[in-house]
């Protein structure tokens, strides 16, 4: 997926400092966003097969889906040290630190290891939904990473669930509306 940047992308750094592209800062963002997608269409079981557990786990496993992040034709933007702004009462808030950001294009590829066909469609999905109407890495309260492309990954419609959801068996069983 070739992306480019509308806003600055910034991913973080050890002190803030926004020197390089962190693909852990990606990746957990798109782990989020599918969670949540997933967990919006009833499917529970969509975060621990795709994004594993944690080592305490009986049946604990690694994600099973890997990022690479090709910046090489990103361009270093050098923001304000500190973004600050007035409160009500006049004193100043603490503000936000940060220093380098990141311009330009932006190519990710997605690693499938043995996802389900839906899950490998919900994450797509996730990630479509992601880059049209979100952002990504740090900072998107103040407008950075919000990223676009001329070409989104193909997805299948989702199919609806084998079982209704808890409160419509619920309601249809006691007649209730």
């Amino acid at each position: 997926l070739t992306l480019r940047t509308l806003t600055p992308l910034y991913t973080g750094g050890v002190g803030q400092h926004g020197d390089q592209i962190h693909p852990s800062g990606l990746l957990g963002g798109l782990r989020k966003f599918s969670s949540l997608l997933a967990a919006a269409v009833g499917d529970s079981s969509f975060e621990h097969a795709v994004w594993g557990t944690a080592p305490n786990a009986d049946d604990r496993h690694a994600k099973q889906v890997a990022l690479r992040v090709d910046g090489s034709d990103l361009k270093k933007n050098d923001l304000p040290a500190r973004i600050n702004w007035d409160r009500p009462d006049g004193q100043r808030r603490p503000g936000w630190c940060y220093n380098v950001a990141h311009d330009g294009v932006l190519r990710l590829t997605l690693t499938r290891r043995g996802i389900s066909d839906p899950h490998w469609q919900l994450l797509l999905l996730a990630l479509r939904i992601q880059v049209r109407y979100a952002t990504f890495g740090s900072r998107d309260q103040w407008g950075l990473g919000v990223l676009t492309t001329d070409e989104l990954p193909a997805v299948k419609p989702l199919q609806p669930p084998q079982t209704p959801p808890l409160c419509w068996s619920w309601c249809v069983g006691c007649g209730r509306r």
